[in-house]
């Protein structure tokens, strides 16, 4: 009768045991998938920001009259499109979320009335939009559990500042593009005061302790050096770069960043599958 007793207690043990090490490894597993979701998400979002942010400084370049922008900007538009799609599909929750919805209507608005609107406008519009994509991109890091542990600490702040310092080069390069084809004196006097504001605070970023640690010694130099060639460009009463000359410089720019973001991706996704 005890020997009875003592099997079904140990058989009733080891199933308890057993479904418990099963709930365990079913948890970690569903967050782990649920983070690597999050790593795919902020994957292409960069890529998303990343043509939003084309379409502002191509948007100001066509504004200027520069004709090749136009057919740049119909291929943009339709890349944001086919981003925003491939972004709801991959994640019902970002799909449903307020937030999201509201960028997407945002840039169905912009995409359908860009023409008619103001440099200035068209700027503002778009830098507004780019702003809440990247708020946006901190609560999906939060929703899929990147911005809660300590294991992933050290990423979160790495690529947040990347997003941030990206987004401060993009509006010095759509800025720059309205400086390099201004016509009146007193307006480009205005946008040189406006492009040398957002100068100093990338000079200020770059030169942080934050970035100091983050960026090569090479790439800390290009970045600098894209700073100083632009500031040298500005004090010119003609400007020797073109136009188009000075929108890949800064774009070049861009990528340095971007592909550090990169990185901080691919170095989460080795913590996560590694």
């Amino acid at each position: 009768m005890f020997e009875s007793f003592l099997f079904a207690a140990i058989l009733i043990g080891s199933v308890l045991a057993l479904s418990f090490l099963t709930l365990v490894f079913s948890m970690r597993d569903q967050r782990r998938r649920r983070l690597l979701l999050g790593i795919q998400l902020l994957q292409a979002g960069r890529v998303l920001l990343t043509h939003i942010q084309q379409h502002r400084g191509q948007s100001i370049a066509r504004h200027a009259g520069i004709s090749s922008s136009l057919q740049q900007l119909d291929i943009l538009r339709h890349q944001v499109v086919i981003d925003m799609r491939h972004m709801s599909g991959l994640d019902e929750w970002l799909a449903d979320n307020e937030d999201w919805q509201g960028i997407t209507r945002h840039w169905a608005s912009l995409s359908a009335r860009g023409r008619e609107l103001r440099p200035e406008d068209s700027f503002s519009q778009h830098s507004r939009l780019i702003v809440a994509l990247i708020e946006l991109f901190e609560s999906i890091a939060r929703h899929h559990g990147l911005a809660n542990s300590q294991r992933y600490l050290d990423t979160w702040s790495n690529w947040r500042d990347y997003l941030k310092l990206g987004e401060v080069v993009g509006q010095c390069r759509a800025l720059g593009v309205q400086v390099f084809t201004s016509v009146h004196r007193d307006e480009r006097s205005r946008q040189v005061n406006l492009l040398n504001t957002h100068l100093s605070a990338l000079e200020q970023m770059l030169q942080s302790s934050g970035f100091v640690d983050q960026l090569s010694e090479k790439e800390q130099t290009q970045m600098l050096r894209f700073v100083t060639n632009l500031r040298a460009q500005l004090a010119m009463p003609e400007p020797n770069l073109s136009v188009m000359g000075y929108y890949q410089e800064a774009t070049d720019a861009i990528e340095i960043v971007y592909q550090r973001f990169d990185s901080e991706m691919r170095t989460l996704h080795r913590r996560l599958v590694g």
